[in-house]
């Protein structure tokens, strides 16, 4: 099985697990730093509360990719899951905090059941649906400067605006 049709596997199977918006292979922003799931997917909150959640698949199909990966840090999704051809891990090689999803070719089992992080970057995930929506529609906020409007202070306050934005999207209060 090639990378592509293990991606499009992986799609198909967040839309069965009623996830709303399925992205595959999202072109996020370019910092190094920002983690580039293979399929992103957007549910309702359930069973992690009242607020949207995100369910991550990585797809690998070698050993040797697999390695690479499973030693990085996760920094998206509540649930996070690793999809191989049939037999290429076994479930005891799968890093803590994350399910492994098995392909035959044909179908999809669930091998380990991903557990549930209710602690996840809120800020690499907004960061890459806000590229998303810029690539869409062709939004390109301006920043203003400390002069043109009173009381703004250009960059800071952008950011302080945009930090708010993502607690309003998942519906965190700020302590």
């Amino acid at each position: 099985m090639t990378h592509a049709n293990l991606v499009a596997k992986g799609a198909a199977w967040l839309k069965r697990q009623r996830c709303h918006l399925v992205l595959t292979e999202p072109a996020g922003p370019l910092d190094s730093h920002t983690e580039r799931p293979d399929c992103l997917g957007l549910a309702n909150g359930w069973p992690v509360g009242r607020q949207y959640m995100t369910k991550v698949i990585e797809v690998k199909v070698s050993r040797s990719d697999f390695r690479a990966n499973a030693r990085k840090r996760a920094e998206m999704g509540n649930f996070r899951w690793f999809l191989v051809p049939q037999g290429l891990v076994s479930p005891e090689e799968i890093p803590d905090g994350w399910g492994l999803l098995y392909c035959d070719g044909k179908d999809m089992t669930v091998v380990k059941q991903a557990p549930v992080h209710t602690e996840k970057d809120l800020e690499s995930e907004f960061d890459l649906y806000i590229t998303l929506l810029r690539k869409f529609t062709g939004y390109r906020p301006r920043i203003m400067g400390s002069g043109e409007i009173p009381g703004y202070n250009g960059k800071r306050d952008y950011e302080k605006v945009r930090m708010a934005g993502i607690r309003r999207f998942y519906g965190i209060e700020k302590d």
